[in-house]
């Protein structure tokens, strides 16, 4: 059985305070499968004092949407492009992982 250490009330509201500085971080994301992606996205490029966003992945995934999870990838960067597109972001794609590249 793992044992965790006691932590104290005190120490566990430290732990919970937002860090001073922006928070960098990258998204995964399936954007085309469901809209809580899409206001993942978008909340994480409104907010620059909070996050500071280094990379969008596309995520695959395969339901009734597509037709398996290649093409789920496909579609959700296609979907990144689109909501980048809307919010006058420009896209920094890398010709090595862009669609069709290798």
């Amino acid at each position: 059985m793992t044992t965790f250490p006691l932590i104290s009330p005190g120490k566990r509201l430290e732990m919970l305070e937002w860090p001073a500085e922006p928070v960098r971080m990258v998204l995964d994301t399936d954007t085309f499968n469901e809209v809580d992606d899409q206001f993942a996205l978008a909340y994480t490029l409104l907010s620059p004092e909070r996050l500071q966003c280094e990379a969008v992945y596309a995520a695959p995934f395969h339901n009734e949407r597509s037709t398996g999870p290649e093409d789920g990838m496909l579609k959700s960067y296609d979907e990144i492009l689109r909501i980048l597109g809307w919010m006058g972001r420009p896209a920094k794609v890398s010709s090595a992982t862009a669609r069709g590249g290798g």
